[in-house]
């Protein structure tokens, strides 16, 4: 198994735990593999966006943090379209389709709760990725 399959495999897994809760299932991971094999130039990036998929494949915590970093100072870069590409296949294969669509039940009071709680997680990270990754990407500079 070549590194960049290991490096796939643990962008997926990440990402799947990030997004739907949960490892891929083998249809996800192949699906993920698959859409890089016949796209890897869609992934690609620069020496800094490498170093954010890096991170962002270490763990979901990671991944959140990179994806708050990256929406905000590099939205059309290769993390961001990994993120979109795993989302889109979560949500098109069972059983994570079923996680992503199910509805979230609970009184107004709660919703509110939950989108305080939600909004305050994503202030957050990107505190946390912008003191984690603006001086790497200071020191990272290349002429792509």
């Amino acid at each position: 198994m070549s590194s960049q399959g290991n490096q796939l495999r643990r962008e997926a897994h990440a990402f799947a735990r990030l997004l739907a809760g949960a490892a891929p299932a083998a249809a996800v991971l192949e699906a993920y593999l698959a859409a890089h094999r016949a796209r890897p130039a869609a992934f690609r990036g620069t020496s800094f966006q490498r170093v954010l998929v890096s991170s962002a494949s270490r763990s979901a915590f990671r991944a959140r943090v990179a994806d708050a970093y990256a929406r905000m100072f590099d939205p059309a870069g290769p993390l961001r379209c990994k993120l979109v590409l795993m989302l889109a296949i979560l949500e098109t294969t069972p059983p994570a389709h079923r996680r992503l669509d199910a509805p979230i039940g609970g009184s107004p009071a709660a919703a509110l709760l939950r989108l305080v709680l939600y909004g305050l997680r994503s202030v957050g990270s990107l505190i946390l990725g912008v003191i984690l990754f603006t001086p790497r990407r200071w020191f990272t500079r290349e002429a792509d």
